[in-house]
């Protein structure tokens, strides 16, 4: 960190955020999680663009939008490995709203497929994750070539994930939507 000028804060951020996954499995609401998210996605991006010296006040709302995005894609896209695992990213307020316990997801996962109630909620949490995306789209456009061309892709696998969500119903469970070489052309011609 030192050797690059980095601050230590967004690395502390990280570690706490790493302590809070051997403690905290449940999230009551959407700004809990967001909270989450700010720790342990965000601060990727703040060390990105301070290492190209591009973090400043326009571009940190961007950046943190399309990592606390791409962070909810990952928990919607991991949904039923990490209930396996003991861990559940959908706020519980959520579920809660729409008359569901926390065990309607177990038992989505043990049939290997989703309820229409839990993939509506899923499909709410989506695109709440794509209007994040939607909000850092102008990012790629303030940092240097390479990095946006990046940018750019990153941003499109988010997209094309979500598309794959969307067109599975909303089901992660019956089918973890994921990019693999097929993707490929697609994903260049949204970059």
């Amino acid at each position: 960190a030192q050797a690059h000028g980095l601050p230590r804060e967004p690395l502390l951020a990280l570690l706490d955020a790493f302590e809070q996954d051997l403690r905290v499995s449940r999230y009551p609401d959407r700004a809990a999680l967001f909270d989450y998210c700010r720790r342990s996605a965000n601060p990727v991006g703040e060390l990105v663009l301070r290492l190209f010296g591009r973090w400043n006040d326009a571009t940190r709302p961007a950046s943190d939008a399309i990592c606390s995005g791409l962070q909810l894609v990952n928990f919607l896209q991991d949904l039923a490995i990490d209930w396996r695992r003991g861990r559940l990213y959908l706020p519980l307020r959520a579920l809660e709203d729409a008359g569901l316990e926390v065990d309607a997801v177990g038992a989505a996962v043990a049939a290997g497929r989703s309820s229409a109630t839990l993939s509506a909620i899923v499909a709410r949490e989506a695109e709440f994750a794509r209007s994040l995306l939607c909000d850092g789209a102008d990012l790629p456009g303030r940092v240097p070539w390479r990095l946006g061309l990046e940018l750019r892709a990153v941003l499109a696998g988010g997209h094309r994930i979500l598309d794959r969500l969307a067109a599975s119903g909303y089901d992660p469970i019956a089918a973890r939507p994921r990019l693999g070489w097929r993707d490929a052309p697609g994903l260049l011609a949204l970059v």
